[in-house]
């Protein structure tokens, strides 16, 4: 088992190497690239026309302006053969402002700039939208038993919206039954998806300049497998509609495929190590190994700092304080099997030092330690991580000081 196990680890590191490669030369390049993280699975959604490519939406190659505007003559002769149209995608009203530029730029990276092609497209997407009757979706309550599902969590690095799709909430047999018991629940669990992707849309920028794309991380780990044939066909159906009528929108897609693998821990560590080359870890859900929640002290806009421990070593950070105050913290270590403590050092000298967290033991299966601890003379608060084993490791973390006057 160890043997299987390093040899996973091995590969973990060599995807990220990989991908920090990618990165490292995106920024010197804009030529399209497959994403190490995408996958084969029905469950990966395939909808992003441009390789996973990050760039700006507006920041045309040569002989893009050219396709546009020809694109944009063949549209402007369908409204102008039924002066009452009025066609809106996405909330936008077509050929009304230079929002019109970046749809038709989506469809004609979906046809690789074939000017007919994308058209075609074009008008098959209007005339889906009105059968499938979108404007009415949007106003139609689907219940929120999927919110853990598929969710919206923060921001790239380039500033995209992130979404988060977890198929392992569906071993919930309870929730499985109730979503795909028939055929008419499977086409509620559909519309769903179709209804959360078209508000986050309405969300995005198609402004010149505008962000109209987001990152997509796909959690597979845990998920049902082949054996639940409902949900596979209901996600065949929901993904050949995204195909078809969502062009372009994914700028980046980060896949966890472990579904066969029993190493849950591990590729947690891998899906966290990816998300951060993209993600900042404030950004990333507690969840996911990052430090995004709901309730605490802290906050997105509380930055998080990173640092390597080297093997067998022993790192400590610190927080100085001038007054009377509390100090918060929070910490994680990727994939953790340290020792961790915490104490306070007072600046007077012959001044005891105070053991705030006694020096234990942290498995691979912790989260997030949050921890405070109130000060009532100068000082510094030190977090000590002594890495006990033979790889080196990855430390998150974020102070707070909270003066008194603010308690």
């Amino acid at each position: 088992m160890s043997t299987i196990y390093d040899n996973w680890e091995r590969l973990v590191a060599a995807v990220i190497r990989r991908e920090e490669l990618w990165q490292l030369c995106h920024d010197h390049s804009r030529s399209p690239s497959i994403s190490s993280t995408s996958s084969s699975s029905d469950f990966s959604y395939a909808w992003s026309s441009t390789s996973n490519v990050l760039w700006d939406e507006h920041d045309y190659e040569p002989g893009e302006k050219k396709v546009v505007q020809e694109l944009k003559d063949l549209v402007h002769e369908a409204i102008d053969s039924n002066p009452l149209a009025e066609i809106y995608i996405w909330g936008v009203k077509l050929m009304e402002d230079q929002r019109t530029d970046t749809i038709l730029l989506k469809f004609l990276r979906a046809r690789d700039f074939n000017v007919k092609l994308a058209f075609t497209m074009m008008k098959n997407t209007i005339k889906w939208r009105k059968e499938f009757g979108i404007d009415q979706l949007l106003e139609e309550d689907l219940g929120n038993e999927l919110d853990n599902i598929t969710f919206m969590n923060g921001y790239s690095k380039e500033g995209h919206p992130v979404c988060y799709s977890v198929y392992g909430e569906f071993q919930n047999k309870q929730l499985y039954q109730k979503m795909f018991s028939d055929e008419e629940k499977s086409h509620i669990f559909v519309k769903w998806k179709i209804q959360f992707l078209e508000k986050t849309i309405r969300q995005l920028d198609f402004n010149p300049g505008g962000i109209s794309t987001f990152v997509q991380v796909n959690d597979l780990s845990n998920s049902p497998g082949i054996n639940k044939r409902e949900l596979l066909q209901a996600q065949k159906l929901a993904i050949q509609l995204l195909q078809d009528n969502y062009p372009d929108f994914v700028a980046k897609q980060v896949v966890n495929s472990a579904i066969h693998f029993n190493f849950y821990e591990l590729m947690a560590i891998y899906l966290l190590m990816i998300c951060i080359i993209y993600i900042y870890p404030e950004q990333i859900p507690v969840k996911y190994g990052g430090l995004s929640k709901e309730y605490g002290d802290f906050g997105v806009a509380d930055s998080v700092a990173e640092v390597i421990v080297k093997p067998s070593s022993t790192l400590t950070v610190e927080c100085p304080v001038t007054r009377e105050c509390i100090v918060a913290w929070e910490a994680r270590v990727v994939g953790w099997e340290v020792i961790y403590g915490a104490e306070f050092y007072p600046s007077a000298e012959h001044e005891y030092v105070v053991i705030v967290e006694k020096m234990r033991r942290i498995g691979s299966n912790q989260q997030l330690i949050s921890s405070s601890f109130r000060v009532g003379q100068s000082g510094k608060v030190l977090l000590t991580i002594r890495n006990v084993t033979s790889k080196k490791k990855k430390l998150l973390y974020r102070f707070k000081i909270k003066l008194s006057n603010d308690l």
